[in-house]
């Protein structure tokens, strides 16, 4: 008895040390969040973190330049409207909203935008960008451009909510067939759900919605049906005709905007930007950094198959 208790004391020490922390890291929902863009010199456009059944996705809110319709025309050269269904196309831009998917490098409009370093940029005579004037002291992400971006590892066919706005006392809200409709205590949100096609590809879709009023409990039940629980939740007017997805590879980004001078419609409540003068707009892109390797090709090796 002496001498066992020597020996499966450190034993039993150990066990209970890992049972910690397998039990305080456990119960991870949809939504990972792997990593945050506050470091003062790091471009939000750096290679991510693979996991192994998520998908990695870096979400950036930008306001754009107060140029309007010409920074639009240069940016929207370099985004692909057409990988959205035209039908889907016609509905966003009946409601003030207008998306697309900016494929390979970003291009330097998108980079600007972005602005990596967390400098403001400005354009030269010859129209290239210069390095900042002594006035100007780099900044953190965000500081002085605007942006605000996190990455997220996200599991396919679980949503995952992202905040547009914050709250509306009074929305009045004019839709594409002209009838206009008034909700009370309305914030923008758009559900982010990504789904993996037939094909192995997968497909990054927002979902706007408006949420009203004050939180409820509801009761819901969980996957298997068979548990009840209580869930605060709030009314929600759900565009589903609006929903904005397109499959993309490793690297390529959604962009969703709001249209100039539409006020009055949907875009500008998910798109009106959060500093500034009233009138400017913010986007949403969201660019795919990582997906899970497919198993056919990621699937551990055999050892007896030699080799």
């Amino acid at each position: 008895m002496w001498r066992d208790g020597p020996r499966n004391g450190p034993f039993s020490t150990a066990l209970f040390l890992t049972l910690g922390l397998v039990i305080s890291t456990g119960g991870c929902g949809s939504l990972l969040m792997v990593d945050k863009l506050e470091t003062k010199h790091e471009s939000p456009l750096r290679a991510a973190r693979a996991s192994s059944d998520a998908v990695t996705l870096d979400i950036f809110w930008a306001n754009l330049p107060a140029e309007g319709p010409e920074f639009d025309r240069q940016l929207w050269r370099f985004v692909q409207e057409d990988r959205i269904d035209p039908e889907r196309r016609s509905a966003l831009l009946g409601n003030g909203l207008r998306a697309g998917v900016v494929g390979g490098a970003p291009p330097e409009v998108i980079v600007r935008l972005l602005d990596p370093l967390g400098r403001r940029r400005h354009q030269t005579d010859s129209g290239e960008a210069a390095t900042p004037a002594p006035d100007e002291k780099e900044s953190g992400l965000g500081e002085q451009t605007g942006v605000r971006g996190r990455t997220m590892a996200v599991r396919p066919g679980e949503p995952v909510t992202l905040l547009a706005s914050q709250v509306y006392e009074e929305a009045i809200v004019l839709e594409a067939d002209l009838t206009g409709s008034t909700f009370r205590n309305a914030q923008a949100v758009y559900r982010l759900r990504v789904d993996r096609g037939d094909d192995g590809a997968y497909a990054v879709g927002l979902t706007p919605e408006l949420h009203l009023g004050s939180p409820r409990a509801e009761w819901v039940r969980d996957e298997t049906s068979m548990i009840a629980f209580q869930k605060m939740e709030r009314e929600k007017r759900v565009y589903d005709e609006l929903r904005v997805a397109a499959p993309l590879v490793v690297g390529e980004m959604l962009l969703v905007t709001s249209l100039p001078d539409c006020a009055g419609q949907l875009g500008p409540y998910f798109h009106q930007a959060d500093q500034g003068p009233t009138g400017h707009r913010k986007a949403i892109l969201i660019r795919l950094t990582q997906a899970p390797p497919d198993p056919a090709f990621g699937a551990p090796r055999d050892p007896g198959l030699g080799g």
